[in-house]
């Protein structure tokens, strides 16, 4: 474990590569993965975040989507990972991590497949009922 006295409180950037092509619901496509440091260096080593090195969700913007996945850092870097959105709209992608050196991090950035989003429906629903005996 890292000392708190020596952590780099700074935003560690997450660089998201994607493919040359438009990304086709359906069909899966390669995503690269970057964490560099406060100076624009790639970090190749982390800490242990809740037993893994890398957690990555991918929430879609309908909420119809959830993915809780674990990308593994390699020596060469970017780690990559494959993704195929089901459906079209905007994909969250959240990665969160723990430089060596640094504090924990959750960045994010937006995918967009090819394809109309579609608007979460959100239904009111109770979700304490109340009983007197």
């Amino acid at each position: 474990m890292t000392s708190s006295s020596k952590l780099h409180r700074t935003e560690y950037p997450l660089i998201l590569t994607l493919p040359p092509n438009a990304i086709e619901p359906g069909s899966d496509v390669l995503l690269s993965l970057r964490v560099v440091d406060p100076h624009g260096q790639p970090v190749r080593n982390f800490e242990l975040v809740h037993e893994k090195l890398i957690h990555l969700f991918l929430v879609s913007e309908d909420l119809t989507f959830f993915a809780h996945t674990h990308p593994v850092p390699r020596e060469e870097v970017p780690s990559s990972f494959p993704f195929g959105p089901p459906n079209p709209g905007m994909y969250r992608l959240l990665p969160t991590t723990n430089p060596a050196g640094g504090a924990p991090q959750l960045a994010g950035q937006h995918v967009l497949p090819k394809g109309s989003s579609r608007a979460a429906q959100l239904v009111r629903q109770p979700i304490l009922s109340v009983v007197r005996i």
